[in-house]
């Protein structure tokens, strides 16, 4: 708890704090960790370990190219994430918090930004993820095209998606509050949640694709603003 992480790299793979190889009951509390390399940077990684707590520490992931992740969880279970602050900046494909067979994670009331110059920023990204809760997250991202405010994939089922605020603004097209796609990635709740996307067109709210089935959407606020056609 309370430790200062900085990490200045010309190079990729820098990581801040890793925890793995079966670990239990870790606890990440109160710390500041900024990491500064080009690709594949982490602020925290956990892999095959149960029952950590991720709690009140600022997360900045700065590459100056793709590829930079504020958490990220493989192999998890029982994992709780709370009232962090989480910046992620490079060109695409950065991760607030990357969830990758995952499963029971508790994330909620975190303040969550990414801040790309290309496409594919992810406020959350979900793959192979089962019987979680997120809640009560501010998440704003900004790029170019394909911003994905919460993104669950892969299979993810039986996860309650409630009370967040997602802003997901790109200055192209296809930028997306809630993306859910491909077979299996079924039987989540998507509830209360206040969204807003812009950019040029095919800005969607919420999007299901891909054979995703009896997923129930109930009681969101959601707007669409693109400067062009087709935003739904």
């Amino acid at each position: 708890a309370n430790n200062t992480i900085l990490v200045n790299s010309s190079g990729n793979n820098n990581i801040g704090v890793s925890v793995e190889d079966f670990s239990t009951d870790n606890l990440i509390i109160n710390n500041t960790i900024t990491m500064n390399g080009t690709d594949n940077n982490y602020g925290i990684m956990i892999e095959n370990n149960s029952n950590a707590s991720i709690n009140k520490n600022l997360i900045q992931t700065f590459g100056t190219t793709k590829d930079n992740y504020g958490i990220f969880t493989f192999v998890t279970g029982g994992i709780n994430i709370t009232e962090n602050t989480i910046s992620t900046k490079g060109t695409g494909r950065n991760y607030d918090i990357y969830l990758n067979l995952s499963n029971n994670v508790l994330m909620n009331n975190n303040t969550i930004t990414t801040d790309g110059s290309a496409n594919k920023n992810y406020g959350i990204n979900m793959e192979n993820v089962d019987d979680s809760n997120i809640s009560n997250n501010i998440i704003n991202l900004h790029g170019t095209s394909a911003q994905r405010g919460i993104m669950m994939s892969l299979s993810s089922k039986n996860n309650v998606i409630e009370k967040n605020i997602i802003s997901s603004s790109g200055s192209t097209s296809s930028n997306q509050g809630i993306l859910i796609t491909s077979s299996g990635t079924n039987n989540n709740n998507i509830t209360d949640n206040s969204i807003i996307t812009s950019g040029t067109s095919a800005n969607y709210g919420i999007l299901l694709q891909g054979v995703a089935d009896s997923n129930r959407l109930i009681n969101n606020t959601i707007r669409t603003n693109g400067t062009s056609s087709t935003n739904y």
